[in-house]
Parts: C-alpha cells; sequence; structure tokens
C-alpha cells in the first residue's frame, strides 16, 4: 500500500543545476521554491528511508539521520498512473517503498510512462505537503546502483563519522564488491576466473595480495564464490546483483 503524500510540482528548475549537491535554484514558484541566494543541499534517499525522516513539531523541519532535510532526490519505479481531471498522479517504487506524486498538468514535459524509471526531487514544505522541483525519465540504468551507493554513503557518513571500525568494515564491503562486480563482469562461464589475475588487478589498490586472497576466501565460505577448475579459480554462485547486496546490509533504509 502506498504512502499518500500530496506532492506540487514547480515549471522552472533547471535540471543542469541539479548535479551538484550544493547548487543555487531559481525563484519559480511562490512559497515553495527554494530562495535563489541561497544554497541547498541535495540529499540522496530512497523512498522506505525517506518516510522515516521525523517531524520535530506539526509546522517544524523534517530530520533524517539527525540532519535537517532540505531537498531530497530519488530514483524509483512508475508502478500505477491513476487517471484525475485536476492533476497527473503517479505512484512510484524503488523497492523499499512505495509513494504516490501528485502535480499539476504539462509541467512534465518527457513522456511518463509504466514501469519506466524516473528520478524525482523536492523537499517537504508541510508535513504531508512535498514540493516536486522536477520528475525526470532515467534513460541509463546505471543511474539506479550509483543512487543506491549515494544513498548508503551519504547514510554511513552523517550517522557513522570518524569510527575506524565502521569505516573498515564499509572498506572491506566495498572491495568484496569490487571483487565479486569483476568475477560477474570477466569470468568465463564454466571456469570463472583466476585468483591470481584478481590480486593482480586489485592487490595494490587494495593494500595486499594477501588481503586480496582472504576477502576471496571469505566469499567463498559465506556461499558468494565457489571454486571451479581447482583451488585457484572462483565463480560467482549466481547474477551479481549489486543493488540487492546493498538492500541485504541495509534492510532499515533500502
Amino acid at each position: 500500500m502506498p504512502y499518500y503524500c500530496t506532492f506540487h510540482s514547480t515549471v522552472n528548475l533547471r535540471t543542469s543545476d541539479y548535479n551538484s549537491f550544493n547548487q543555487s535554484y531559481p525563484s519559480s514558484y511562490e512559497n515553495s521554491t527554494p530562495n535563489q541566494n541561497r544554497v541547498y543541499t541535495v540529499r540522496p534517499v530512497s523512498i522506505k528511508h525517506l518516510l522515516s525522516s521525523e517531524l520535530r513539531h506539526p509546522d517544524g523541519e523534517r530530520i533524517l539521520d539527525g540532519k535537517p532535510l532540505e531537498i531530497v532526490t530519488f530514483v524509483a519505479r512508475i508502478q500505477d498512473i491513476p487517471q484525475t481531471t485536476d492533476s497527473e498522479n503517479i505512484v512510484v517504487e524503488d523497492g523499499s517503498g512505495s509513494i504516490q506524486i501528485s502535480y499539476p498538468k504539462n509541467t512534465v514535459t518527457s513522456k511518463i510512462e509504466m514501469n519506466k524509471y524516473v528520478r524525482v526531487s523536492g523537499k517537504f514544505n508541510s508535513p504531508d505537503d512535498f514540493v516536486t522541483y522536477f520528475i525526470q525519465p532515467v534513460t541509463d540504468h546505471n543511474e539506479i546502483s550509483f543512487h543506491l551507493t549515494e544513498v548508503v554513503h551519504t547514510h554511513l557518513s552523517l550517522t557513522k563519522g570518524k569510527n575506524n571500525r565502521d569505516l573498515a568494515s564499509q572498506r572491506t564491503r566495498n572491495i568484496s564488491e569490487d571483487i565479486l562486480d569483476l568475477i560477474s563482469r570477466n569470468s568465463k562461464e564454466d571456469i570463472g576466473m583466476c585468483v591470481d589475475d584478481i590480486c593482480k588487478m586489485w592487490a595494490f589498490q587494495h593494500n595486499s595480495d594477501y588481503n586480496i586472497r582472504k576477502i576471496i576466501n571469505d566469499l567463498v565460505d559465506e556461499g558468494l564464490l565457489f571454486h571451479t577448475a581447482d583451488d585457484n579459480h572462483v565463480q560467482v554462485t549466481g547474477p551479481w546483483s549489486h543493488n540487492l547486496d546493498l538492500r541485504s546490509h541495509y534492510p532499515n533504509f533500502l
């Protein structure tokens, strides 16, 4: 069941200005569009993460991971397109949750289609009133994976601080993901990929040959890799999905 929230849409937000996390936006929507003289932070979120934000008091700002929410952005699939007379509506979901977006007609120039991915950006103007600055179709599906990575990175940056143990754990997890992705993209179907070749590619970047071999052995123990022709060749146990792996590590907001 999607979360229903009133979304408005403005017309003149420059999409070229969006790409940086700290940009000034033109004013085009009274009392809802960001002040052009103020610098805003664009926060990447999942829908579940967004809906978990806290409202300190009825007319106050929303808080997420201990920080005020300003402009947020998320990538989601169009799940439903209800028919209404006064506004356009779409229900979008990103695997973590769903939400209904409403916006005035004629404010989205690109065609909105079922099961297509879109990027939505905007901010809460009141507890249940989300001002949508733009809805833009996703043309490169790499943007979906990249967005999830941004969500996790931003969340960890805000919640973990400089705790060395947490940073080390995250670094190890990133290396594991790099190795799994490398094998899935470059291995031969039957024999997999040579461990020596993996070490040559990653050992210098990730500290040492020993560390890479240890991580590979751990991945075998976890069932994510298996040996093929001999102990020096490994293959992934199934189609490697970076998105699914991120969600398994961060079920609270992905």
